[in-house]
């Protein structure tokens, strides 16, 4: 089912309609990176050096977290564009 314009500005978005183009930038060379940021440090701390348990931790969930967030960001530039490109 497909919902008109004024139920999106009612429960998603006031103005939603309004939005024509997308002006969030790209971050896509980010992007690529941050798909190895992870593994990188994972054999970097298995290979070269070792931190103790906390710091290991702390950096593990800050890279986990910060993966997490380019992966939403992108997700959301591509909602958005495909929503303008519908409407």
């Amino acid at each position: 089912m497909a919902f008109t314009l004024g139920i999106y500005e009612l429960l998603v978005a006031p103005k939603l309609s309004e939005l024509t183009v997308c002006n969030m930038p790209d971050m896509s060379d980010c992007y690529e990176q941050s798909k190895y940021w992870i593994s990188n440090y994972l054999l970097n701390s298995i290979l070269i050096q070792r931190l103790n348990t906390k710091a290991h931790i702390y950096i593990l969930n800050q890279l986990r977290r910060s993966q997490s967030a380019f992966n939403e960001y992108c997700n959301a530039k591509s909602a958005m564009e495909n929503y303008i490109l519908k409407y």
